[in-house]
């Protein structure tokens, strides 16, 4: 009778097992990249294709949805642990947080080229080097600073900024492994938004911040 149990538990369970070390497997990828310009959608696709198949192999193992549905979650949870420690993976949903002056483009000579402009029409003498303390001092002042920044941004941003298709492609590939991108910079968030709109990378990032944890330096740091 053990015998009988045994070989009973070993073909209700071993699919199971063997399916989750499948998805432990693609898990471990640091890129599953097709390079299809459907890659996304396609990717998608396969993933619940994966865990519906588990969806099934679990109900065929416990008799009910109930209990196969909780511990389905529990496996998706630890996988998403899972590729955390993945390079080049990242669990979902996570923060990225870039550099962005250090890593998409360096936005200090725009924003010395417009004090230089600005200063003729406005009064920034003493002005902090600071770009946040410079950014509060102007604020204090009262003013459109502001519009002007962006106005001027929005004119010239071509000039001191250019587009890097590799760093693009790393942040695409972040943005379907589900990551929520942060860029981080201590420039005012008008420059900001008219730079990453003309390094191509806003569609990409969700958030612009002054400050973030574990924030990539540089470009070679990108998964």
């Amino acid at each position: 009778m053990a015998r009988v149990t045994t070989r009973s538990a070993l073909w209700t369970w071993a699919p199971v097992v063997a399916w989750m070390a499948v998805i432990f497997a693609f898990s471990s990828v640091p890129s599953l990249s097709s390079g299809f310009s459907f890659d996304y959608a396609l990717r998608k696709c396969a993933h619940m294709t994966e865990y519906a198949v588990l969806a099934l192999l679990l109900v065929r193992a416990l008799g009910r949805e109930a209990p196969s549905f909780a511990l389905g979650v529990a496996y998706a949870a630890s996988d998403e642990i899972h590729q955390h420690f993945v390079r080049g993976r990242h669990a979902s949903p996570v923060d990225v947080a870039i550099d962005l002056d250090a890593v998409r483009g360096d936005t200090g000579p725009l924003w010395r080229a417009w004090l230089a402009e600005a200063g003729r029409v406005l009064e920034l003498d003493d002005l902090p080097e600071d770009r946040r303390a410079a950014a509060a001092e102007l604020d204090r002042r009262g003013g459109n600073w502001r519009v002007l920044l962006r106005r001027f941004a929005e004119d010239h941003a071509a000039v001191h900024l250019r587009r890097d298709g590799g760093v693009n492609a790393a942040l695409r590939r972040l943005k379907a492994d589900g990551a929520r991108i942060v860029a981080v910079t201590d420039a005012p968030a008008e420059l900001a938004e008219v730079a990453l709109a003309q390094l191509g990378a806003a569609r990409y990032v969700d958030s612009i911040e002054r400050d973030g944890d574990g924030v990539i330096r540089t470009r070679a740091d990108l998964p």
